[in-house]
């Protein structure tokens, strides 16, 4: 019996989340080795050394060939185009970038103190993925315990994913108690989906689209976490 007690005053004492934080992981907690390996159908296998150059080739191929959709990948596939993503199921040579596991330490030492905050990673990678990059948090010293999730999306929109959760925090009415969005890519695709939240929810006033890139974070502000 105490232990419902317990666990009932631990909920009922629990605070509402206000502040989510989404960091992606390649060329943004880490910048990796990792390629995509292409072969159109009827060609020789192409590689595709990061995710800028993915992006553009998959634009391309995509608009030749009138596929719709934010990931054009199956579209693709179905056309007879083969993607190996095999390094992307383990992390290759990572090289920690500092600037932004300095912002996660920040994150995580500040909801130690008011826990009101969720912090994800967020990657277009497959499920695969999800235990190597746990791996990898750990190495640099987190817990596991300080993320909410550790997000595989196999391609699919970033922007949709966000929805959902602040969906979770959202009651019958409508009314969501998160009050601040601040999201870390280096892709300028899912920079500009995940931007869309702004109109899709004008009462949320704090949504911070970061754009990463190597040495740099653009239009950083130096808010709290």
């Amino acid at each position: 019996m105490k232990d419902i007690f317990d666990k009932w005053r631990d909920y009922s004492n629990k605070k509402p989340i206000k502040k989510l934080r989404f960091f992606d992981f390649d060329e943004t907690i880490a910048y990796t080795q990792s390629n995509v390996r292409v072969t159109p159908p009827g060609s020789e296998e192409i590689t595709l050394a990061d995710q800028k150059e993915f992006d553009i080739y998959a634009k391309k191929k995509a608009k030749e060939h009138g596929v719709r959709g934010y990931d054009p990948v199956p579209g693709l596939e179905k056309l007879g185009y083969q993607f190996d993503f095999t390094d992307f199921a383990a992390v290759r040579s990572p090289e920690e970038n500092k600037m932004i596991t300095k912002i996660i330490g920040h994150i995580i030492d500040a909801n130690k103190k008011d826990p009101i905050r969720e912090l994800y990673v967020i990657t277009a990678r497959r499920d695969v993925a999800k235990g190597p990059i746990e791996s990898y948090l750990r190495e640099l010293g987190f817990s596991l315990s300080d993320f909410e999730d550790v997000i595989t999306l196999a391609g699919a929109s970033k922007r949709e994913k966000i929805e959902e959760i602040i969906a979770k925090h959202t009651d019958d009415s409508g009314e969501t108690t998160i009050e601040s969005i601040h999201f870390f890519d280096d892709s300028k695709k899912n920079l500009k989906d995940v931007k869309q939240l702004r109109q899709l929810y004008p009462q949320i006033k704090d949504i911070q689209i970061k754009h990463v890139v190597k040495g740099d974070i653009l239009s950083l502000e130096n808010k709290d976490a």
